[in-house]
């Protein structure tokens, strides 16, 4: 609890005591004064016996009025949207945010891209991607709502000829017929492997 906090309690403990004092005073010191006609005077010209009460809010709450406002729930959707081929989070002065911006346009990859210096991008933005991807610095690449890295992963895969595959709708890629794919062939449970040992072999 800070400073701030125990000064605003401190305040409202004192306001609450003085309330029940003055409460207690007022039962004690009633009885007397309806035993005095002038004293009985005095006090209804002061406080009015029909004076009604009941349109007095009370305080929902003792909470600290130094309290620091409530905060909405943090937003905990995933970053990465399927449907989009590549997204792009970084700064728009970031040299590495730009090379990845030029690489997709290169090729020509439909992206989206989130400037995080922007005023219209939420303050905790960063905050979220550094928890979603565990990378501390941008850029932050997303590929079909997959996060794979920054400007060296993409480069990666673009280099190893896999990016635009990547990209793709996963429909449109099942039926690319150039599609390179690896074919491990099965193998029976009595079958080895060339320079392979049978399981029955002990020598």
């Amino acid at each position: 609890m800070s400073w701030l906090d125990k000064v605003g309690k401190a305040a409202m403990d004192a306001i609450d005591t003085a309330v029940k004092v003055s409460g207690d005073v007022k039962q004690r010191v009633d009885p007397l004064i309806d035993k005095s006609p002038l004293a009985s005077k005095v006090r209804d010209r002061i406080l009015p016996a029909d004076l009604d009460t009941s349109a007095v809010p009370n305080p929902e709450s003792n909470a600290s009025p130094f309290a620091p406002p409530p905060t909405a729930p943090e937003d905990d959707t995933p970053l990465g949207d399927p449907e989009q081929p590549a997204q792009v989070y970084g700064p728009g002065t970031d040299p590495w945010t730009g090379r990845v911006l030029q690489l997709l346009d290169d090729r020509s990859i439909e992206h989206q891209f989130v400037d995080l210096e922007s005023e219209d991008t939420p303050p905790r933005l960063e905050g979220r991607l550094v928890r979603e991807t565990q990378q501390q610095k941008p850029p932050f690449v997303y590929v079909r709502g997959e996060f794979i890295g920054g400007f060296n992963a993409i480069d990666e895969l673009a280099r190893l000829g896999l990016l635009e595959d990547r990209c793709a709708n996963p429909e449109d890629r099942d039926q690319n017929p150039n599609r390179v794919r690896i074919v491990v062939p099965g193998r029976t449970e009595n079958e080895t492997a060339p320079g392979e040992r049978a399981p029955d072999d002990r020598k």
